[in-house]
């Protein structure tokens, strides 16, 4: 293992010797020393660990203490904070390896005591006296003080054989810290502020009941000129947290002397809920106090939550769900409040000290324009905003009531994706909860029980399969920050900087330990959709289908059945080391099966018997989302056994079934928008892609269509097809083009199973050209531009083919079938003749899109007429062709004149926005040659001059 720095010209290699009998050597670590620079915060520590590891190792001399120390000072002591971040970090890794046991640290104290600076061991006062420095070196500092309690309770969790007297006088000096900063006597707090969300019942306070002073130090903060309360501020509070908790289990084993945190009161501005609903009366100074608390105190909650989690004691577990509960409250509250955040410029406390994410929230996704298309302005491009359309973000007013700007505020919505950025991260062992029994309806749940309910549940899968999906990736590897750029490594980690350091395959190991519960709680939820439809009499949008707490339950269906797919679909479980837990992780779901099969060890089997078992479900699934996530579990199961056809089969079925639905929000109204077209296109690709017979599927399903097909008269949502409930005219595109596209596999597939046999090639071109003539049919009813990209495109690809391969086969059997070849190719006259009528339509009306395609369509064109004229000739069969000149029409069969300017207009629906990008690259266009560039300009002088003369079959 190496280090090469040889990028920047040096040749520093860092070589260590393990255990596992790995040999390494150093040979300039300054060079890698000098790159620190230029590294991030993630780099710096993995560089800094190796290093330390090696110069702080028995047998080393002090010259590479004395660079290191260097380095560390020279970096704590810069006023660019970047830098002194670095030193921090270089710093306890530097402490890590410092403070290690040797014999001298065998002398202990007894446990609780005090330990003295005089009792610490020779390494363990070195690692105090270099400690001391951080921390007088950071003090004014506040992010480099929580990178430094965050840095130091990593090591102390992953570090097994650091000094304890080292451990003991650390936790002496946390526990003062903390408690002077954070924690008062509640009797005092009550006086002054509104102590809130105790967990003890109020005959049960102790004398001595302390409470937690969030809203006194916010005001003690806001007051100071600096922003800073003496180093530290709330924002230091959940680090400090996380590395006295880790202290204190490590030095006994055990959370008894910080246990009292869990349930004690915290004090928070009073009336939250009155305070939210009479936001915008409040002054900026006020807005921003409260948001702030509920940040802090959701953040305080997170850590309780992780310190609690896995210890056994059933009242601290109830406990621990109290608090799960306080935060989802608490989440509600912030996220009307955050309505009005944008008005305030407001940007929420600090909570990740590891990386900047001041930018994340200022990368807003674009807004999506509304459309005004009605009247005599309908289908005309819609105008570039101006700077007028902008909303003013300015802060110079922000003291104003925003009470007169309420509805916008309101109506605006808060993007959780950028906000999650500010919660400090939930750790793995957070996810043992998920083992607790679980429970509908929240008032089923017995007294002193530790049970479940729907909202904890979201609140808790929510944040698991989004660690799954991190670092179980299907089918790309986890972002490695050796081997990236800072910023692509940063944006990565935010969220995930604890759980990055837990091997990935000890991961995988947890996630199917808790598949089994995983699979209970899937099953319950289903039952409960089952017995919905049962109660509506199988009716999808009957009056009781949207009734309370039905929409979480159906949620939290859909976040199991993602966990599912997450675990099964991890790539490690294609490599030969992981068929074991392969074969555990499918025995879980085969034995729901068909019990017998927990002893089962044939992986194709488990495989198949799982497969069986999640088609089950397609009938109890309500969600559009949920139908996604269980075609997505059957897609990975198929992926162990590609070669076996019954899996493919469930999948174009339940795909289809899928499709023929009509689908509704959670709250009753039909779906519709980017996220369900998104969806939806990823059900007709998953259809096309695994019935067994593509071609025939293909030419059926597009002759259904254009049988069924029909422009909706009503505005909304409503079908185009009563097979296809899904599909309305916004998102009917999504059909056509993956029929083209499904049209173009097929061909493929067809032609090379068919081989050399003539007459089968001949079959498979005569149905491809009875397609595209119905595809063709089918656009003339239903046009937009989408579809017209989708038609330019893969027509033309496909001629291209079959000047290739099918040309070839007509010329040897056009003697032998003097009428079938002609016939086809007048079929396949329909194409060409829209195929040229759009390209008129694109030159003269501007079809965004399309423009790039014509000289590529109009050389195949040309070609394909003079082949068949070659063919026609070479059998003596000149009658049956001739050439003449074609009238400029439009694909609506509007004549064109020379002297006719060019058209502006989009004719389309304005609704495409909506929907989701082609997957498909374009990449083909931009290997155009210039002589095609050249006959592309010839065309623009000819459509300018006269009439476009054109060939045709006949």
């Amino acid at each position: 293992m190496s280090l090469d720095t040889s990028e920047r010209g040096h040749s520093g290699f860092l070589y260590l010797k393990t255990p596992g009998g790995f040999e390494f050597v150093t040979s300039e670590p300054e060079g890698l020393l000098d790159n620190i620079h230029d590294m991030d915060l993630i780099q710096v520590g993995k560089v800094m660990d190796l290093l330390c590891s090696l110069v702080y190792g028995e047998g080393t001399d002090s010259l590479h203490h004395d660079e290191i120390h260097m380095l560390i000072r020279k970096h704590l002591s810069s006023s660019n904070d970047i830098l002194k971040q670095k030193g921090v970090v270089g710093a306890v890794m530097a402490l890590k390896h410092m403070a290690t046991s040797d014999s001298e640290s065998e002398i202990m104290s007894s446990p609780g005591s005090s330990i003295d600076s005089n009792n610490l061991s020779v390494r363990a006062g070195r690692a105090k006296e270099l400690l001391e420095l951080v921390m007088e070196s950071v003090q004014n500092n506040v992010l480099c003080v929580g990178l430094l309690y965050d840095q130091l309770a990593t090591a102390v969790c992953t570090c097994s054989n650091i000094d304890t007297t080292f451990l003991r006088w650390i936790t002496d000096k946390t526990i003062d810290k903390f408690q002077d900063h954070y924690v008062k006597e509640l009797k005092q707090v009550a006086q002054e502020g509104c102590p809130q969300f105790s967990l003890e019942a109020p005959e049960d306070e102790e004398e001595d009941a302390i409470c937690l002073d969030i809203e006194g130090v916010l005001k003690m903060e806001k007051s100071n000129e600096d922003g800073s309360a003496s180093g530290h501020p709330l924002c230091v509070m959940a680090p400090l947290f996380r590395l006295l908790r880790a202290l204190q289990f490590r030095i006994s084993n055990s959370l008894e002397s910080v246990d009292g945190l869990l349930g004690c009161s915290v004090a928070m501005p009073k009336d939250l809920t009155d305070l939210i609903d009479d936001f915008s009366g409040l002054t900026q100074d006020e807005q921003i106090v409260i948001l702030d608390c509920l940040f802090y105190c959701i953040n305080w909650f997170r850590e309780l939550i992780n310190a609690f989690s896995l210890l056994r004691d059933q009242e601290l577990q109830i406990k621990v769900l109290l608090r799960i509960e306080n935060c989802i409250t608490l989440q509600k509250v912030l996220a009307r409040g955050l309505n009005y955040a944008r008005k305030l410029d407001y940007k929420p406390p600090c909570c990740h000290f590891y990386t900047d994410i001041k930018q994340m929230l200022n990368e807003k996704p674009k807004k999506v324009e509304k459309k005004v298309g009605k009247g005599k302005n309908k289908g005309k491009r819609k105008r570039k905003g101006n700077k007028d359309d902008v909303p003013n973000t300015s802060t110079a007013n922000v003291n104003k009531s925003v009470a007169a700007d309420e509805p916008a505020a309101a109506a605006s919505e808060v993007d959780r994706n950028v906000y999650r950025y500010y919660f400090r991260e939930l750790e793995m062992e957070v996810f043992t909860t998920l083992s607790k029994d679980f429970v509908l309806n929240k008032k089923d749940i017995k007294k002193g029980e530790p049970a479940l309910h729907p909202e904890i549940l979201l609140f808790l899968l929510e944040d698991y399969v989004a660690k799954l999906d991190h670092c179980l990736p299907n089918t790309v590897k986890r972002i490695s920050s050796l081997a990236t750029s800072q910023q692509a490594a940063a944006a990565a980690s935010i969220g995930f900087a604890n759980l990055d350091r837990i091997a990935v395959n000890l991961i995988a190991r947890r996630a199917v330990k808790l598949l089994p519960y995983i699979i209970k709680k899937l099953e319950t939820t289903a039952e409960y959709c089952q017995k919905l439809l049962d109660e509506n009499d199988g009716l999808h949008d009957g009056p009781e289908m949207f009734k309370e707490g039905s929409a979480e339950i159906k949620l939290c269906y859909g976040m199991l059945l993602h966990a599912v797919a997450s675990t099964v679909g991890w790539s490690g479980f294609h490599s030969s080391a992981y068929n074991n837990l392969l074969r555990d992780c499918l025995r879980v779901v085969a034995s729901r099966q068909n019990s017998e099969h927990m002893t089962v060890t044939s992986i194709k089997l488990l495989v198949l018997s799982s497969c069986e078992y999640f088609a089950g479900y397609s009938t109890r699934t309500l969600h559009l989302t949920s139908a996604e996530n269980l075609v997505r579990v059957i897609q990975v199961l198929s992926s162990f056994v590609p070669s076996e056809p019954e899996p493919k089969k469930k999948l174009a079925e339940i795909s289809k079934g899928f499709l023929s639905q009509q689908w509704h929000t959670l709250e009753g109204l039909p779906e519709s928008g980017a996220v369900y077209n998104r969806q939806v296109e990823s059900l007709v690709k998953t259809y096309f892609a695994n019935v067994p017979d593509q071609l025939n599927v293909v030419e059926s399903t597009a002759q259904w269509v254009e049988k069924e097909i029909k422009p909706p008269e009503k505005q909304g949502f409503h079908p185009c097809s009563r097979s296809l409930l899904s599909q309305g005219k916004g998102n009917f595109p999504i059909l056509y083009r993956n029929l083209w596209y499904a049209l173009e596999t097929a061909i493929n597939k067809a032609l090379e199973a068919a081989g050399g046999r003539v007459g089968t090639k001949f079959k498979i071109w005569i149905s491809a050209s009875n397609v595209m003539s119905v595809l063709t049919n089918i656009i003339k009813q239903m046009e937009h531009r989408i579809s017209h990209q989708a038609y330019i495109k893969q027509s033309q690809a496909i001629l291209k083919m079959f000047l290739s391969d099918g040309m070839p086969v007509l010329e040897t059997l056009l003697r032998s079938k003097r009428e079938d070849v002609p016939g086809m190719l007048k079929v396949l006259q329909v194409t060409t003749r829209y195929l040229h009528a759009l390209c008129v339509s694109t030159k003269k009306e501007k079809l965004s899109g399309l423009t790039a395609y014509v000289p590529v369509v109009r050389k195949t064109l040309e070609t394909l007429i003079f082949r068949v004229k070659a063919m026609l000739v070479a059998n003596n069969c000149t009658d049956a062709f001739w050439m003449g000149n074609l009238k400029n029409k439009t694909i609506r069969g509007d004549e064109i004149l020379s002297q006719d300017s060019a058209s502006t207009e989009d004719q389309n629906d304005g609704e495409e926005d909506e929907l989701p990008e082609d997957e498909h690259s374009d990449a083909d266009l931009d290997d155009i040659s210039k002589k095609d560039d050249e006959d592309e300009q010839n065309d623009d002088d000819d459509d300018d001059d006269d009439k476009n003369s054109e060939t045709e079959v006949l």
